[in-house]
């Protein structure tokens, strides 16, 4: 006696199943497969890759950030975009202060076999903050340039002692480096900085 064979579902595409097999027994050829059911209801599909395209868009609009760091070899920025499954390429640049500095001879870059860099900052829309001091400093207050420019004695000493301090090996360098930023702003010419760079232990 023949074994009668029963048709699963609406189309033809649904596999064929002997009468009373589980769709779990039998060969390979006879058993349930997404590909199947996607065949049988192409809009299940179709829901399914709308839903991850709005997953990614929702988690890239949310979740969105950035790492940022500085060389003080080359002098150049660089900067990468982070979304949540992807990564961008660095970005390089250099901002309108390192420019200026370059400009008037206070910084020059220097070639190195491998430059060094500095972490700057890391934001992203879930939290606050992220950014360093020195990024702060160097990106951050427009107001260095017109300093320089009103103080071109003090200007002349001062960002070349940064950029040294900003080239040591370690963070250390750049912690140091902001704390004579900070002397800078609050001398009034070469002598009181340099006075003040000894009682902050930041003159050798």
């Amino acid at each position: 006696m023949s074994e009668q064979i029963t048709k699963l579902g609406p189309t033809s595409n649904w596999p064929m199943l002997a009468k009373g097999q589980s769709p779990q027994s039998g060969s390979p050829g006879h058993r349930w497969s997404w590909l199947a059911m996607l065949a049988g209801f192409p809009w299940i599909g179709l829901m399914i890759f709308g839903l991850l395209v709005f997953a990614v868009i929702d988690g890239s609009t949310r979740r969105v950030g950035g790492r940022g760091y500085f060389s003080p070899d080359t002098l150049q920025s660089r900067f990468q975009v982070e979304f949540p499954l992807v990564w961008g390429d660095f970005a390089y640049y250099r901002s309108e202060l390192v420019e200026y500095l370059i400009e008037k001879g206070h910084w020059s870059p220097q070639q190195v076999a491998k430059p060094r860099w500095i972490w700057m900052f890391h934001w992203n829309y879930r939290w606050h903050g992220g950014y360093s001091r020195l990024d702060k400093e160097l990106h951050w207050k427009r107001g260095w340039i017109e300093w320089s420019e009103a103080n071109p004695a003090l200007a002349k000493v001062v960002w070349p002692s940064v950029l040294s301090l900003l080239r040591e090996e370690g963070d250390d360098g750049s912690s140091r480096a902001v704390v004579m930023l900070d002397v800078a702003r609050s001398a009034k010419d070469v002598a009181e900085f340099e006075r003040k760079l000894a009682a902050e232990g930041l003159r050798r």
